[in-house]
């Protein structure tokens, strides 16, 4: 039984990929039928430009070359307008396929698998397939600046530097893709620094105190604290400190912090960790073994 699941699932994923391609054809083939219609021949006359142009052509108004560089992909030279009409919108069709398997990845890392597929589905059904069929990259702009943003989110649960050049390199190619993702990204971090200035005054304690504080997490045993994971510094992995002999875990995570002041390991260790590699170096006094 177990091993019938992945492929039931699998035959549902390629049922409903069949739908939404059947969707999709009728969209573009009976619907979407004018290159004029939502702007779409500009999209086109960029891409030829940019092609033959050798692509250095620039373009004009608030139109971005990332989907037209895209688009040249299925372009040839002297291909009539309708073909090419024709041929961008299966392409953007096919990339809209991809699209939602990179929303998929995005919905499962915070949903179970039925909830993930639900939000697809209707993503899928209500959106992409209205979209896909068309000669423009609105699709992969709202693609990139989602996951730009859910990438900011995780970068302000907890920073980290490769995490901040994704967001960064993810969010250019939304502006690169449309010229909207800098006023989005200035009003994202007005937002977020509002919200922490509110937690600041509501805490009432002085900023540093109140983020060191804000960076500890307690370590239960059966409900008991027996330390605590204390990231030292902003992005830093968590230090364990727990209680010695006589101690709790409250004083363990403050000797921790007084002695962490410019590293992320205390101040004791980081001295025992140079005096062993002089040791290693100069090789191991008499009496003792080597590593």
């Amino acid at each position: 039984m177990k091993r019938a699941a992945p492929l039931f699932l699998a035959l549902i994923a390629l049922v409903a990929l069949g739908l939404y391609l059947y969707a999709a054809s009728v969209q573009l083939t009976q619907v979407n039928t004018d290159p004029k219609r939502s702007d779409q021949s500009a999209y086109m006359s960029y891409a030829r430009k940019l092609e033959e142009s050798g692509y250095t052509y620039v373009g004009e108004r608030n139109r971005m070359p990332l989907f037209p560089i895209l688009s040249t992909l299925v372009y040839e030279e002297e291909m009539s307008e309708e073909t090419f009409f024709l041929r961008g919108k299966w392409f953007n069709v096919a990339l809209s396929v991809l699209l939602l398997a990179v929303l998929f990845a995005v919905y499962r890392r915070h949903l179970s698998l039925h909830g993930a597929a639900n939000l697809v589905a209707i993503t899928a059904f209500t959106l992409f397939a209205f979209k896909a069929p068309c000669f423009q990259g609105e699709l992969l702009y709202y693609t990139l600046s989602f996951v730009g943003f859910w990438l900011l989110s995780r970068l302000l649960v907890r920073p980290r530097i490769g995490l901040g050049l994704l967001a960064g390199a993810v969010l250019a190619l939304a502006q690169y893709t449309k010229s909207s993702a800098l006023p989005s990204l200035a009003l994202f971090l007005g937002v977020a620094l509002l919200s922490v200035a509110w937690e600041l005054r509501t805490k009432g304690a002085p900023a540093a105190r109140w983020l060191r504080d804000a960076l500890r997490s307690p370590l239960l045993v059966a409900g008991e604290t027996v330390g605590y994971a204390v990231r030292t510094r902003a992005g830093a992995r968590p230090v364990l400190a727990h209680a010695a002999w006589r101690t709790s875990p409250e004083a363990a995570r403050d000797v921790l912090l007084a002695l962490s002041a410019h590293w992320r390991t205390p101040r004791p260790l980081r001295a025992a960790r140079t005096l062993a590699r002089t040791a290693r170096a100069a090789g191991s006094p008499p009496g003792v073994d080597g590593p």
